[in-house]
């Protein structure tokens, strides 16, 4: 049986209200009557009639699901998955329609100090960092600061380009799909080790960065390709990254949120991290001045944060996926054209061995809702997962996050992701039996 949501249910309506504002246009035009009065009682219609319609349109834009009234069950759906999974502390957040309609936390945040997972828990949420990293260079594109089919190598660093293509640019566009020939080698592996990390120039230097692919043409997963993308959005907007981030996506949402952990107001709110033995992996909350890491990579060339370094909460992940899965906008925020959206969930890479789907910093999922693509991205680092996967054709969507977990996968998903999308799709989705019923 084919699936369906739920907003189908209001189609005829939308097509109805539409009819009327056309209809009502046309009395408007051809109306000529000299008498005043004839005028008010035609502009007192017109007035009812936008009323009415504006209601209709209103009504239609909020969240259609069957959560409300479900909590308690779902809450104890949602700890069931946690628990199967061993997760210490998490959050899941759902969204629809430019609204966070279901948050919920589970767990410990912090063990040592016994601090709970709430709204005010940031996650490092890993790899989920470069669909936001991208939709921060779109919003470069938007304002006309950035080509992403120039060549990098003439803007971040001419020693980018791999001498057995000296004539093959390496672009943005790459970047995002994986597809540029750079790869996480061994250079890169050391750099990220050293701290304060050592420049772009000395990473190349040491070279082992490459696939020996010509750029454009393969497919290979790298941090460090899109770490660069960090480095190429310094270069176009003249900031540093996190401070860009800051200025672009997180102020004018009034979001807690960053790329350092300088950027969150209350670190100590910032959940440690934990494998299977509840033993620390990684505690962001104690890491100081991250900034002075980065001294030694000038602007324009960086090559770390972008890649997984963001700290956020359930609730404002939502909402950049709100962001995403819109318009382009949330709470009246405007932050990037529906242009530049639809470029970016464009399926413009595939891997014949995996089957990946790669748009521009984001995956599409075609195996987790029969007969529908989600779009998205997931992350693991440091013993957890986290996820953000969303319907556009729908706008509404899912953020998982964790700070430690069972890392399953089957077909490109994480199992924990799986589990809660596909637990929710009985409050969003119906088969067409129950709909015509």
């Amino acid at each position: 049986m084919a699936v369906v949501l739920l907003t189908t249910l209001c189609a005829c309506r939308v097509s109805d209200s539409a009819l009327i504002s056309q209809d009502s246009r046309i009395v408007e035009e051809e109306s000529s009557a000299p008498e005043s009065s004839q005028e008010e009682s035609s502009e007192s219609e017109q007035e009812e009639e936008n009323s009415e319609q504006s209601a209709v349109e209103e009504e239609i834009k909020k969240p259609i699901n069957t959560i409300s009234g479900n909590e308690a069950e779902i809450n104890a759906a949602m700890d069931k998955i946690f628990e199967q999974f061993k997760v210490v502390g998490g959050s899941i957040a759902v969204f629809e329609k430019g609204e966070v309609v279901y948050l919920h936390h589970y767990g410990t945040a912090n063990i040592e100090k016994e601090i709970t997972v709430s709204d005010s828990t940031r996650f490092r949420i890993a790899s989920v960092s470069k669909a936001v990293t991208a939709l921060l260079a779109e919003t470069l594109v938007d304002e006309q600061k950035l080509n992403i089919d120039d060549d990098i190598c003439l803007t971040v660093n001419e020693k980018l380009r791999d001498p057995r293509y000296p004539n093959e640019p390496i672009t943005t566009r790459q970047l995002l799909t994986h597809t540029s020939g750079l790869i996480d080698g061994g250079s890169y592996q050391t750099a990220i080790k050293e701290i304060p990390f050592k420049s772009l120039d000395e990473l190349l230097d040491e070279g082992n960065i490459r696939s020996g692919a010509k750029p454009g043409t393969k497919y290979t997963y790298t941090n460090f390709g899109m770490g660069l993308v960090s480095g190429v959005i310094e270069g176009a907007s003249g900031k540093r990254f996190y401070d860009y981030a800051d200025e672009k996506l997180f102020a004018p949402l009034d979001m807690d949120a960053g790329y350092v952990v300088e950027k969150i107001d209350d670190r100590g709110q910032i959940a440690t991290m934990y494998n299977l033995e509840r033993e620390i992996t990684a505690e962001p909350s104690g890491w100081k001045a991250m900034w002075q890491d980065y001294v030694n990579i000038p602007i324009g060339q960086m090559y770390l944060l972008g890649q997984g370094e963001l700290y956020i909460s359930a609730r404002d992940l939502a909402r950049i996926g709100c962001v995403m899965a819109g318009d382009g906008s949330v709470d009246g925020v405007s932050i990037i054209s529906k242009e530049r959206l639809d470029e970016m969930h464009t399926v413009y890479f595939t891997d014949e061995k995996t089957g990946v789907q790669r748009g521009l910093g984001v995956q599409a999922f075609d195996n987790i809702i029969e007969g529908k693509t989600l779009w998205g991205h997931q992350g693991t680092a440091y013993g957890m997962i986290s996820g953000l996967i969303y319907d556009r054709e729908e706008e509404c969507g899912f953020v998982v996050l964790t700070n430690s977990c069972y890392a399953a996968k089957r077909k490109n998903v994480f199992e924990i992701n799986r589990a809660v999308i596909e637990e929710f799709q009985q409050y969003f989705y119906v088969n067409d039996e129950k709909t015509e019923s």
